[in-house]
């Protein structure tokens, strides 16, 4: 227990070479939405821009913390953002429903109760909130019994992600999706236990770039090879087991590449904190834009200044607290 909490605490929350990568994420999934879909673009984004930041999750994991404790700060920073971007979202959605005399039924109410892949645009990005305090909470429940047990648990959610991701799949608030994120939350550990290592024996910072290279590249040949990308929220894992470790070495790299070169940026860290109104926010500018702007990359442009601009106002308001968690 003792060397998971030095090798906890060697990691602070603000490390602007993450942050880099977090902001990237985060662009990343607002191309996802401003783009069409084509079996490229699926591939080069679904591949890492969601599991990333489940990999981080565990990337930052502390065996020390209180269940309860964690499990609180969890729902104070995620699940209470959902709720109040779930009504200002709505209210904003009822304009644009009205505005195109799209009638507001049962089932998109009902809908916006089940959370998960249940709800559409301009709800997309809500589902992600949601998985990630569960997939917390699972980690957290087995880590607080042993510390292995959560590796046993990422084991057997990989088992589970093959023989029944439809049951998975059909769980409200994507509780159920979030089982085999505890894959990439388990292999966020091995990364930075992995780092510490390297930075332990003073190697060079090329030895850390190097390790992040070659998992990033054994990752990208398990896509070339099996080719199917995975949609997460809807419980679609790509090719068994493949899909999962896939992007896991490919995230992996990515994680150990930028924590290499490690540098200072307070506009680097400042985006990454706007990230989660950025998260809520992107959908609804699209759905609006898209009456407007026929153009899929000025659509992305607007949508990316825009709603980083909001989320850096927020995040300077005390009192839009309730919005950023």
């Amino acid at each position: 227990m003792a060397r998971h909490t030095r090798e906890s605490a060697a990691h602070p929350q603000r490390v602007a070479s993450i942050d880099l990568l977090r902001v990237l994420g985060i662009i990343a999934v607002v191309a996802t939405h401003a783009f069409a879909l084509t079996p490229t673009r699926r591939l080069l984004l679904f591949t890492w821009q969601v599991p990333l930041f489940f990999l981080l999750s565990g990337y930052f994991f502390r065996f020390d913390r209180a269940f309860g404790k964690d499990i609180e700060t969890r729902a104070r920073t995620l699940l209470v953002p959902y709720a109040s971007w779930m009504v200002v979202v709505a209210v904003f959605n009822y304009g644009y429903q009205k505005t195109h005399q799209v009638p507001v039924t049962w089932d998109y109410l009902l809908s916006l109760v089940k959370g998960g892949h249940y709800i559409g645009a301009p709800f997309s990005a809500f589902w992600f909130f949601t998985a990630l305090f569960f997939v917390r909470l699972y980690a957290r429940a087995l880590a607080s019994v042993r510390p292995w047990l959560l590796g046993v648990g990422a084991a057997v959610a990989l088992v589970l992600s093959v023989l029944i991701p439809e049951w998975l799949g059909d769980l409200w608030w994507a509780a159920g999706v979030a089982v085999p994120m505890l894959v990439f939350l388990a292999a966020g550990i091995a990364v930075r236990w992995a780092g510490t290592w390297i930075d332990d024996m003073q190697a060079a910072v090329w030895l850390k770039a190097l390790a992040g290279a070659v998992m990033f590249v054994a990752g990208v040949v398990c896509y070339v090879v099996w080719p199917i990308p995975m949609d997460i929220k809807y419980a679609d894992f790509g090719t068994p087991v493949v899909g999962i470790v896939g992007s896991c070495l490919l995230c992996g790299g990515l994680v150990l590449l930028f924590s290499a070169f490690t540098f200072w940026s307070a506009v680097v860290s400042t985006l990454a904190q706007a990230g989660v109104p950025v998260l809520f926010i992107h959908p609804t500018l699209i759905l609006w834009l898209r009456d407007y702007v026929d153009s899929g990359m000025i659509r992305f442009v607007i949508t990316v200044v825009v709603s980083f601009a909001i989320g850096l106002l927020i995040n300077r308001s005390a009192k839009a607290k309730l919005l950023f968690g």
